[in-house]
């Protein structure tokens, strides 16, 4: 039989975080979502306004902190992925369509994975909204790393692996 190891990861109560604080938090699943919407041309311009709107905002809080910066890395492989695709289409004009069927098999799961990220982005915006943590990037041990300044804290018991996610 195999023992899993317990590890206590102290997070704070939802009703510990101001509306501005809860406000700024939506607000940066708002602008990855924004600049991912607006930049499908050209991906990379997304992932550079994510990274200034983080760079801005990972001071202001540790929650508004946490939400940005998980909201940036749940940006990051969406921006791969369509840059990828952006490249496939170049080639494929550039070579009279060869491994059209390829691409269309690549566009079908770059689709799935933007509606993922679209749904993930606007769930863990309406967490955050209500004062939550919703982990979906980053593991609940890093959570505990951004909010070291938190005094009052609630316990919560996950495995050691961090496999469970909270919602």
């Amino acid at each position: 039989m195999t023992k899993i190891n317990q590890q206590k990861y102290e997070l704070p109560e939802p009703g510990e975080f101001s509306t501005q604080e809860r406000s700024e938090a939506v607000n940066s699943y708002i602008m990855m979502l924004a600049s991912w919407l607006f930049s499908l041309p050209l991906p990379f311009v997304g992932l550079l306004t994510g990274t200034i709107y983080y760079v801005l905002h990972k001071n202001e809080s540790n929650f508004v902190s946490f939400h940005s910066l998980q909201a940036l890395l749940a940006l990051v492989p969406v921006t791969l992925i369509n840059a990828g695709g952006i490249f496939w289409v170049l080639f494929l004009f550039l070579n009279s369509f060869e491994n059209l069927n390829s691409f269309l098999v690549y566009a079908g799961f770059a689709v799935i994975i933007n509606v993922l990220y679209m749904f993930f982005s606007i769930k863990a915006a309406l967490k955050a909204r209500k004062g939550f943590y919703f982990f979906f990037m980053l593991r609940p041990s890093m959570v505990d790393r951004i909010n070291a300044k938190t005094d009052t804290r609630l316990e919560i018991e996950l495995p050691g692996n961090d496999e469970y996610r909270m919602s």
